[in-house]
């Protein structure tokens, strides 16, 4: 029988699956094969009499090796501490504690929006049990040992209150489909045969349930972990007088073996690192050097039940990427009609205006999100509905900050610029009020993968901008008209996306109930990352914009704006395939496919050559005479294409798991790197040297955004 989620577990017989009666407080009976469990000292007691005697040479061995390593103790602070003590092996146990529930609980907690139940497989002294009870879940502890120090005997030390369970991993004794997590608690590697333990895992997890392998070693090649094993097995035999092998346990793990099992199983495997990259590479030089043996890797691995039809999921990445690339190859091609437009009617000097002023509301328009539109789709792509969601509460925030942006608009002098620039970026600071009705709905239609609509009304815009914009310069309209049209079209692009979800997805709309100062300041502290992140990386992605506007001339502005428009132009399909796949992690929390890594960099190379070759008829033959210098930066830009392509899954997975404070620092650092060298760059060789210290910024993202996945 199946449980509701957070209810006590219902046991049932290990060996034939059977219901049992309770016959006494302490006493469980199986009438089925006649065999009676019973509970002592708080531990149910779950081995057949035949398999006692079975693993009684196991038990014996594994607990005097404990006991004369001295683990344990009679200090209940000692427990409760656990796994932060300085005692041999546990900082191991505590990174990886701690990636456990940075990467994994409190991401899959958000998901499920419920407290989880868990199985701690190997608990030992359940000191992780005793951790995720106060995290706020229902755990049951399983394990072997039932001694005092080291075993389920030590929970008389916690204040946690959980389920003690002496059984084997391979018959638990559980129904199918209870339990949200399993976790391997260093105890994975102790099974004699992985896919039958990872078969029985599966079969007490529900459908949308993770398995957690944690601390057992992981060796590039088999031969390591074999030498590993001997070399263990000799110390024990020299030190204890057994080799500690009762058990022809596999003992460890490697990347061939992992494939094979999830391969077999029909499972998905994800690997989290718990040592930084950085830290890692060391120590690989420093055995090299020595040549010793291989150094085993402790990661997390997690399983997860593959989709029916992975191809199908495949094929709907593919389905939303293509629409959201056709949306944004419009808009994008649209854009660059209407930037030569632009160019051509108002000059290098008006383009570099325009591209001012349209970085500075860029960034205004992020500041005013918050972050905001990344929770939503976190939100909704999870819960797949709008009615529960606060959307009255997201909307009033980003109302206050667009508020607070457009007041420093005017308090900010912005000396340097001309007035006609100052005062078009003050009109088009109003802008942003359509813009934040437009963030809740196009987060909503992509949370929803409604990317048709979308596409339609992205296209829509560009087309509206571009028509109103020729028709404007027909009649002689300057700069000025020209931003107040496009403070129009964002109104009347707002307007059509809101009545657009109204048609197409449930239920939405504005639930005033849900409009409340203290869900604001909720969203607030949740979003304040996230908009951190979003500011910083607006800044990294405008800088070269920003930069040539302060320290160099606006006619080198509309040079420089010529150039990153066609390379924006290239990103728009790495962008629009993670836009795509962000829905699906946020529901499935793993982590981008192989094949569209790989493929994004394969696509960055093929961009950057095409621009490479093709860079002087293509600014001639959107901005006509007069760029000539925008050729050589447009050719150096184009490199960066690569590192952007590797950057952006690090970046989207990150966020996913809730790691937005590592995105951040990644990003913040790189902003810095950047911003130094590209301020050296320019002095020293103008446009050409801010190319390229704007592609070596690129690698320099990738490189901390790496480095902190990896953590």
């Amino acid at each position: 029988m199946n449980q509701q989620p957070n209810q006590p577990l219902p046991f049932v017989c290990p060996v034939c699956r059977g219901e049992l009666t309770l016959c006494a407080e302490n006493r469980l009976e199986c009438e089925a094969d006649g065999l009676a469990f019973t509970r002592e000292a708080g531990i149910w007691r779950f081995l057949p009499p035949e398999r006692v005697a079975a693993l009684a040479q196991f038990r014996q061995e594994y607990e005097t090796v404990r006991k004369q390593e001295g683990r344990g103790s009679s200090d209940s602070a000692f427990y409760r501490a656990l796994p932060f003590v300085d005692e041999a092996g546990w900082a191991v146990r505590a990174r990886s504690f701690e990636a456990l529930l940075a990467r994994v609980i409190r991401p899959f907690t958000q998901q499920q929006n419920r407290s989880l139940d868990i199985l701690d497989l190997g608990a030992g002294n359940s000191w992780l049990s005793n951790r995720l009870v106060a995290e706020g879940h229902e755990v049951t502890a399983v394990d072997l040992g039932v001694n005092m120090r080291d075993g389920l005997g030590a929970n008389r030390h916690y204040q946690t209150k959980f389920t003690a369970v002496q059984s084997e991993f391979d018959h638990l004794p559980l129904d199918d489909a209870q339990v949200d997590l399993v976790i391997f608690n260093a105890a994975f590697h102790y099974s004699v045969n992985y896919e039958q333990t990872l078969q029985e895992a599966t079969r007490v997890l529900r459908p949308d349930g993770l398995v957690v392998v944690m601390d057992t070693a992981v060796y590039q090649h088999p031969a390591s972990g074999q030498q590993m094993v001997a070399e263990r097995e000799a110390a024990f035999t020299q030190k204890y007088g057994f080799a500690s092998n009762a058990l022809p346990s596999e003992n460890f793990l490697t990347p061939a073996r992992l494939e094979a099992l999830a391969s077999t199983l029909q499972l998905r495997s994800r690997r989290i690192e718990t040592v930084p990259a950085w830290r890692r590479w060391a120590r690989q030089l420093k055995v090299y050097l020595r040549q010793q043996r291989e150094p085993a890797q402790f990661p997390l691995i997690l399983f997860s039940r593959a989709s029916a039809d992975s191809g199908q999921t495949l094929r709907q990445v593919g389905r939303n990427s293509l629409w959201l690339w056709l949306a944004r190859v419009g808009q994008q091609g649209i854009g660059l009609l209407f930037l030569a437009l632009v160019a051509r009617q108002l000059g290098d000097v008006g383009l570099g205006q325009l591209s001012w002023v349209m970085a500075v509301l860029y960034i205004g328009n992020v500041f005013s999100t918050f972050g905001l539109d990344t929770v939503l789709l976190r939100q909704i792509g999870a819960a797949r509905r709008t009615d529960t969601i606060p959307l009255a509460s997201v909307l009033a925030l980003e109302l206050l900050l667009v508020g607070i942006f457009m007041l420093g608009l005017w308090l900010v002098p912005f000396s340097g610029q001309t007035a006609v620039t100052v005062a078009g970026l003050r009109l088009y600071g109003w802008a942003l009020l359509p813009l934040a009705w437009l963030t809740v709905s196009n987060a909503a239609l992509r949370a929803y993968e409604q990317m048709g609509w979308l596409a339609i009304l992205t296209l829509g815009t560009a087309l509206l901008q571009l028509g109103g914009t020729a028709v404007l310069f027909a009649f002689g309209v300057g700069f000025a008209g020209l931003i107040g049209w496009l403070v129009a079209v964002q109104i009347i692009s707002a307007g059509v996306s809101w009545w657009s979800c109204r048609q197409v997805l449930p239920n939405f709309g504005l639930s005033w109930p849900l409009l409340r100062l203290a869900e604001m300041r909720k969203l607030a502290t949740v979003g304040l990352w996230l908009a951190l992140l979003m500011v910083t990386a607006v800044l990294l992605q405008r800088i070269g914009i920003l930069l040539v506007g302060w320290q160099g001339t606006m006619a080198q502005t509309g040079q420089m704006a010529a150039a990153l428009r066609l390379v924006e132009a290239a990103r728009l399909l790495p962008a629009a395939v993670m836009g795509a796949v962000f829905p699906m992690l946020a529901r499935q929390q793993t982590a981008v496919d192989g094949r569209v890594r790989w493929g994004l960099v394969m696509y960055g190379l093929l961009a950057a050559i095409l621009l490479t070759l093709l860079a002087c008829p293509l600014i001639f033959l959107l901005f006509g005479d007069g760029y000539e210098t925008a050729v050589l930066p447009l050719q150096l830009l184009a490199w960066g294409l690569i590192p952007f392509a590797l950057s952006q899954p690090l970046a989207v997975e990150l966020i996913v798991a809730g790691a937005e404070k590592r995105v951040l620092a990644g990003t913040f650092l790189s902003l810095v790197g950047t911003a130094v060298i590209c301020t050296a760059a320019f002095r020293w060789q103008g446009l050409n040297g801010l190319s390229v210290g704007l592609v070596v910024g690129e690698w320099l993202l990738v490189i901390a955004l790496w480095t902190l996945f990896e953590k």
